[in-house]
């Protein structure tokens, strides 16, 4: 008993996380697709400056529309379309959001990952680059959020 006492409020204490963003980003050639993305903040000490910000990780997939995510109490991002995901919080990474609600950590140097983190944290337009064409792009699929229902896409007349 006496150990439980030690440690839950170590457990209860909360981190200082920056919640990151979430949102999507036009994809080139492939409307109505969009890029659909996760970025997760790291922890930081003293007051939040979004200046020296530093992003954890980047999950990304193809969709029309987004979806909902959601986070923990720390700024943590726990569920994607309300299935649960599992991710490291202390190793800078690029997912790949698969069909069945897994990640697939991409192949990048870590000076490719802080090339791809930078993009999406960034406040200036998206701009599409080999690293993406090449190692990022390719492993990206459609998960549309299960609770939407769309409209049908239109088809196209005939001549």
């Amino acid at each position: 008993m006496l150990a439980i006492c030690l440690v839950l409020p170590a457990c209860l204490e909360n981190e200082t996380r920056w919640g990151g963003s979430s949102g999507v980003k036009a994809l080139q050639d492939e409307v109505p697709f969009q890029i659909c993305y996760n970025l997760q903040g790291a922890t930081y000490v003293g007051a939040f400056d979004r200046a020296t910000a530093e992003p954890q990780f980047l999950i990304l997939w193809k969709a029309r529309r987004k979806g909902e995510s959601g986070s923990d109490m720390n700024n943590r991002i726990t569920q994607i379309h309300g299935h649960k995901i599992k991710v490291s919080f202390t190793e800078k990474a690029v997912y790949a959001l698969q069909g069945d609600y897994t990640l697939k950590r991409l192949t990048l140097t870590n000076d490719e990952t802080n090339h791809i983190l930078n993009l999406f944290s960034a406040d200036e337009p998206f701009k599409f680059d080999p690293i993406w064409d090449k190692a990022i792009n390719p492993n990206l699929i459609e998960i549309e959020d299960p609770t939407w229902n769309p409209p049908p896409w239109p088809k196209q007349q005939q001549k």
